[in-house]
């Protein structure tokens, strides 16, 4: 739907994190404004109506050494599609919930509307302020739900040395319930009552067809 190339002043690389939360709460707020206030957001940055994905984004930095040159972001979020590929598990649009065919071109312009007031915020003395809210919105906070533990988490505990050969690790299923998302972006999922932290691409939801 909309591209944008941001550069976030001010910001380090090491709260990087906060820019995605930022964008992920506009996107939001945009959706929710057609959608109404069972919009939410999945962790990391997706957008959500229901159980159902409306749209995703990516963020792709470029650096120039250490320093920060330019985010660009992408928002892809489904306005009047009604058909889409099979292999999708759960992909809703505008249009299937609303009934109501859209201007893009308008939408788009409307999206960088409310990005613009969450992207002002991008400051260390908003962090913990934008933190609470995009948790506030998550997808699944504190309810029961199926997990995929990717091979990407078992790789990462299990030390190697030399050219040590391992198994193959099979991916894990479980009941797992989202208890927290910490400033750099891990997620901590309690499972069989221990809280454990997964960064990106480690874990999976598992949503029911």
């Amino acid at each position: 739907m909309l591209t944008l190339a941001l550069q976030p002043n001010g910001l380090p690389l090491s709260r990087q994190f906060m820019l995605s939360v930022a964008v992920a709460l506009g996107a939001a707020d945009f959706f929710a404004k057609y959608a109404g206030d069972e919009t939410g957001i999945k962790w990391s940055n997706d957008i959500y109506w229901r159980d159902r994905k409306a749209g995703g984004i990516l963020i792709e930095n470029v650096l120039r050494g250490n320093t920060w040159q330019y985010a660009i972001t992408g928002m892809g979020i489904n306005i009047n599609q009604t058909k889409f590929p099979e292999h999708l598990p759960n992909p809703v649009s505008l249009r299937q919930i609303t009934g109501k065919s859209w201007d893009a071109v308008a939408l788009a312009k409307e999206l960088c509307a409310c990005l613009e007031p969450w992207l002002k915020q991008l400051h260390p003395a908003h962090y913990n302020e934008l933190l609470a809210t995009y948790k506030s919105r998550l997808f699944r906070l504190n309810e029961p739900g199926l997990y995929r533990i990717r091979e990407e988490y078992f790789n990462a505990k299990i030390p190697r040395s030399g050219n040590q050969a391992l198994d193959p690790v099979k991916d894990e299923y479980f009941q797992g319930i989202i208890r927290d998302v910490l400033p750099d972006g891990k997620l901590c999922l309690e499972k069989d009552g221990a809280l454990l932290q997964f960064d990106f691409g480690e874990v999976e939801f598992v949503i029911a067809k």
